[in-house]
């Protein structure tokens, strides 16, 4: 699948790139505290530079 989306974006000049969290022996912690936490940080970097990026696209047209 990522050779074909990397294809896609490429010809609209945008890029591809795997946010995970950290490597571990388990699939998930078992504790709730730092699994928000490394949720909070993966959906960050997922779509953090969205936020400013739709906040200046409708913020200018307002």
């Amino acid at each position: 699948m990522a050779p074909r989306l990397e294809q896609i974006l490429h010809k609209k000049n945008l890029g591809l790139r795997y946010v995970v969290r950290g490597p571990s022996a388990a699939p998930a912690t078992g504790i709730a505290t730092v699994h928000k936490r490394e949720q909070a940080q993966v959906l960050s970097d997922c779509f953090g530079n969205l936020k400013d990026s739709f906040s200046a696209r409708f913020s200018a047209s307002a």
